[in-house]
């Protein structure tokens, strides 16, 4: 009994919520609606759009996604017949009230297996259906949660290493995967195709979020052990500590080591004769040679995996360029330096050095080439979806690119789309590539 839709939508891989939908459907008289419409909110809608071949008449239905009612209103009287309704995806079932955490506290324990931990929230929130990477990850410290929602977990989980995204797919499938760079992807729509579609670019600047140097302070160490007693042994390239109280090693503690001198590859640390274990970094490679150097160092030893975890010296601290020759940003090509200084709130959560130098990667690809931007009004094209890579010649600029694109959002008012495109970086790469 429905007649007539009139909708719009939005697509937004920056967002938490990934896609909107907002429609106004008319409605028969005596419709199910009216007496139903409370019935909405534990349904799911999937809408589609039809585009008309005018040869044959054919219609083909593209999928719009798939989404949970969050808001309604109706008019129903002589002169109208419609209910109005405003959905987001299925984001919203774990976000808000609809995502409260059932009991009263969710624990989270140190060493246990990252896409376990999550995948146990997501049925405790009661998602059957998802993709999960292999993150290959351990959850560093214990976690635990008293209040809230599933979707504060599962961030607070994804957010512990930088360079993930989690959303919900066109089909209502939750998805947690890397950063997609796009690099190995084939271009979607050239600037041939591309040319025809295109009604306008609405080139726009905005300088205070850009900065081409980031320092990041993170946690300040507070060591369980301290061991000021530690040589170097080069022919078996183990640091020998001693301290008369440590009898064992002791999982998720703190060790500070005065370093005597520069490490070798793959060196090791034996205390008290327990057995010398490996010094890694934080994705548990051994650390590079030279990382260490005379001065007090912190470690901390974990029973899981039965090495020492290079965490680094009293502040943790990471710092990035944007050191990519072809960025408008970077230094030769902006000309000076733009710094921002990151620390307390979420930062005092990263605990290594190196998590620190990885979220400072991240933060740098987020203030240059998420800036690196055009936004186009084109002809509606129904399939297109975020995070696909096209080439386009921006009349503005008279030289051809590549863009990955990040927003999109229209209605069905006039058969136009709102475009919102990056420029692609195949030097970026690195910052979302995982072992």
């Amino acid at each position: 009994d429905i007649n007539g839709n009139i909708y719009s939508y939005t697509n937004d891989a920056t967002s938490d919520i990934r896609r909107t939908y907002s429609c106004t459907l008319h409605l028969e008289k005596n419709s199910y609606f009216i007496l139903k419409r409370f019935q909405l909110i534990d349904k799911y809608i999937r809408p589609y759009v039809g585009i008309k071949y005018m040869r044959t008449g054919e219609i083909l239905w593209y999928q719009m996604g798939t989404f949970a009612v969050t808001e309604g209103s109706m008019v129903y009287d002589d002169a109208n017949h419609n209910i109005s309704l405003s959905c987001e995806d299925l984001t919203s079932m774990i976000n808000g009230n609809n995502g409260k955490i059932k009991d009263q506290k969710i624990k989270i324990l140190a060493d246990e297996d990252l896409r376990t931990a999550i995948i146990n929230v997501l049925k405790e929130a009661g998602i059957t259906k998802y993709y999960i990477c292999d993150i290959n990850r351990i959850v560093p410290y214990d976690l635990e949660f008293g209040d809230g929602t599933y979707y504060d977990i599962l961030k607070q989980l994804v957010e512990l290493y930088s360079g993930y995204e989690m959303y919900f797919d066109i089909n209502g499938v939750f998805y947690i995967d890397t950063i997609p760079t796009c690099s190995d992807d084939d271009i979607l729509i050239d600037d041939d195709i591309f040319q025809p579609l295109l009604i306008s670019d609405n080139g726009s600047f905005n300088f205070t979020n850009i900065y081409n140097h980031i320092i990041i302070y993170g946690q300040q160490i507070e060591t369980d052990r301290t061991i000021t007693e530690c040589t170097y042994d080069e022919s078996s390239n183990t640091y020998i500590a001693t301290n008369p109280e440590l009898t064992s090693y002791e999982n998720f503690t703190t060790y500070s080591l005065t370093i005597p001198q520069a490490n070798l590859s793959s060196a090791k640390i034996n205390i008290n004769s327990l057995g010398a274990k490996p010094i890694v970094a934080d994705d548990d490679v051994a650390i590079k040679p030279n990382v260490l150097q005379p001065g007090v160092y912190s470690f901390k030893y974990r029973k899981f995996t039965d090495d020492f975890l290079f965490i680094g010296q009293y502040q943790v601290y990471g710092e990035a360029w944007d050191n990519n020759p072809n960025s408008p940003f970077n230094l030769s090509n902006l000309g000076y330096e733009v710094c921002n200084v990151l620390q307390g709130g979420e930062y005092e959560k990263i605990f290594t050095d190196e998590l620190a130098k990885q979220r400072a990667d991240y933060e740098i690809y987020m203030s240059t080439r998420l800036n690196d931007n055009v936004e186009l009004e084109l002809v509606f094209i129904p399939w297109l979806d975020v995070n696909c890579k096209v080439e386009y010649t921006s009349p503005n600029f008279k030289e051809t690119y590549q863009y990955i694109i990040k927003s999109i959002s229209g209605s069905s008012s006039n058969g136009t789309m709102s475009v919102s495109m990056i420029r692609f970086y195949d030097d970026y790469s690195e910052i979302f590539q995982k072992e």
